[in-house]
């Protein structure tokens, strides 16, 4: 698995798939902030087979004007999820 620590992203990012799943570790989040005007909004490219787990209280967090692209594919979906799936109690994905 990727550790994912958290901060803030205000330039673009993509996420490639590495075949492992990245993990929002505890008490972290990402977050998407917008600086200057719409033209200059922060974009989030998750490529297709990229899968996500977020440990309690952390979560990917996006501002209004921020952009994500995310398309799976059949046979390469992109997957969001909690780490523990019997505590799915993870901030996830927040728009």
């Amino acid at each position: 698995m990727i550790g994912i620590r958290g901060g803030t992203i205000e330039t673009d990012v993509v996420v490639h798939n590495q075949g492992v799943p990245y993990w929002f570790l505890k008490g972290h989040t990402w977050e998407f902030r917008v600086q200057g005007n719409d033209a200059d909004c922060p974009v989030l490219s998750i490529e297709p087979g990229v899968k996500m787990l977020f440990q309690d209280s952390c979560g990917l967090y996006a501002q209004s004007r921020s952009k994500i692209i995310a398309l799976g594919l059949p046979d390469s979906m992109i997957v969001f999820t909690a780490l523990d799936t019997a505590r799915p109690c993870a901030q996830g994905f927040l728009v």
